[in-house]
Order: C-alpha cells, then sequence, then structure tokens
C-alpha cells in the first residue's frame, strides 16, 4: 500500500469533493479516498501494483478537476 496526499484543482463545493471522494473509491486499485474541500487536499491510500499516481491523476482529469502536488497562493 501506498499514501499520496494532493491538491485538487477546480473544486467549487463540498459537493465536489464527496463526489470526487465517492468516485475514486471506487476505481481499481484505490483502497481509500478523503477530499477535504477547505484545503483542496485529496488523500488516496491505494495499492501500487494496481494503479499509480499518473492513474489517479487521469482520473480527475476525466472527472474535470486538476492534480497538483505542491501548494499555489490561489485555490
Amino acid at each position: 500500500m501506498k499514501e499520496v496526499t494532493f491538491y485538487v484543482e477546480g473544486m467549487s463545493c463540498t459537493g465536489c469533493a464527496n463526489s470526487i471522494t465517492a468516485a475514486l473509491g471506487t476505481k481499481e486499485g484505490i483502497i481509500k479516498a478523503k477530499v477535504d474541500f477547505d484545503s483542496h487536499k485529496a488523500t488516496v491510500i491505494y495499492n501500487e501494483k494496481r494503479v499509480n499516481e499518473a492513474a489517479i491523476a487521469t482520473a480527475l482529469k476525466e472527472m474535470g478537476y486538476g492534480f497538483r502536488r505542491k501548494a499555489s497562493v490561489n485555490k
């Protein structure tokens, strides 16, 4: 298992965070996902033999959101 924390770009409400959490939770290889709207951070625990960070980033992009490893001034 591996854990990654990153920033999600493009969220406009807590409903977005909840939708992303639910959608990531259904992806193969993802064990647990938690997205926090207030901090715009997501923490994902995953099986690195079944999925990788690039696949997680792609899943977010397909949902219309961005994946960023470092903080920026603007949210």
